[in-house]
């Protein structure tokens, strides 16, 4: 493991672009990058918004070298694509008080196990490899106001000649969509290059008001207009989370202002497991769907813990659950289409494609 970066300042602007060199003399096989901030608030935004995170305000996380990029994804997204790696959601430090510190990890993996010297990031690598982050924190209530900053460190192998065997595990956004009504087909070209093996389809679905299996209410994946998979969302969400042994446990603190205080999440039917806060801690009067609402108790501190059955908000199409690679996308295919089905209109979905490619 070798330091890349301590303490370094990212913009304090709300939107930034950052590009960060990266060493391109080691094989990598997994960066490990965390991000804090300090809250500036003591208050969330207002009670039917969503309230941001340092997950949710990072936009894109790109690694990339040259012309090929190899990772391409929220900073959601790589934290949920880790969840169902290892089944635990990666550590995270969440605060609504003032002047608290905040801080994620974002695991970014190049290889399909710890230790894999056959799919790694390659070096040396010709051109410069690059970190580029792309971030918009928070202005409402003046959350993220001081100490932006990243760390990150790299797990490394000594450079081996025979770089033409390697492969790298390439995980990027395909498309980002709108739902436009709340039924039909839509489809998604996936991407067809003999240099590159289909693993895993991750679809994200999200609307602020809806359950999940109203967003999307089934995948199916078509080769040369065949049907080879269907599956109803929910059916595919509880199916992962049997396959990545899952236990997803959000904790946080949060600060209630007043009575009818909403914390909304991005859990389903969320479970919620509370502490006590300054004294009694501020009742929750109610749960529905992915929504806490606060009693009236003021001004007060709740330590939660949210729980979910599922991964939330993803759905993963694994061809590879064993990592035997027997079952990746086979040669020949000329056509090669992800079906979403519509459930609700005007909801937020993302299609991220993981594959195995060969460098040279």
């Amino acid at each position: 493991m070798i330091e890349v970066f301590k303490d370094k300042t990212l913009s304090t602007s709300t939107s930034a672009k950052e590009t960060f060199q990266l060493p391109r003399t080691h094989m990598i096989a997994d960066l490990l990058l965390s991000i804090r901030a300090t809250n500036g608030s003591s208050s969330h935004s207002a009670a039917t918004g969503e309230i941001s995170t340092i997950e949710t305000d990072i936009d894109t996380i790109t690694i990339k070298s040259g012309s090929k990029t190899f990772k391409s994804y929220s900073g959601e997204m790589c934290r949920k694509m880790s969840a169902y790696r290892t089944g635990r959601v990666p550590p995270e430090l969440w605060t609504m008080v003032g002047g608290g510190e905040m801080e994620s990890l974002f695991p970014i993996h190049f290889g399909l196990e710890p230790q894999d010297e056959d799919v790694i990031l390659p070096a040396p690598l010709m051109d410069s490899l690059d970190l580029v982050l792309e971030h918009s924190f928070a202005t409402d209530n003046a959350q993220w106001t001081t100490a932006r900053e990243m760390d990150l460190y790299a797990l490394v192998l000594e450079p081996t000649a025979d770089l033409e065997e390697k492969k790298i595990l390439v995980q990027e956004k395909k498309r980002d969509w709108t739902t436009t009504a709340a039924s039909g087909d839509e489809v998604f070209d996936l991407t067809l290059d003999e240099r590159r093996l289909l693993r895993r389809l991750y679809v994200f679905a999200y609307h602020l008001t809806e359950p999940e299996g109203d967003v999307l209410s089934a995948l199916k994946v078509k080769a040369d207009n065949e049907e080879v998979l269907a599956i109803k969302w929910r059916n595919l969400q509880m199916l992962n989370a049997m396959d990545a042994d899952l236990n997803y446990v959000r904790r946080l603190r949060h600060y209630a202002t007043g009575a009818g205080d909403v914390f909304v999440t991005r859990i389903p039917d969320v479970y919620v497991t509370q502490g006590m806060g300054d004294s009694a801690g501020p009742e929750i009067a109610s749960q529905a769907g992915g929504s806490i609402t606060f009693g009236a108790s003021a001004s007060e501190l709740a330590h939660l813990q949210l729980h979910s059955d599922v991964l939330p908000a993803v759905a993963v199409i694994d061809f590879d659950r064993d990592n035997s690679l027997r079952r990746l996308q086979p040669q020949g295919i000329r056509d090669l289409d992800l079906v979403v089905t519509q459930g609700t209109a005007s909801s937020a979905v993302k299609a991220y494609e993981e594959s195995l490619q060969r460098m040279w």
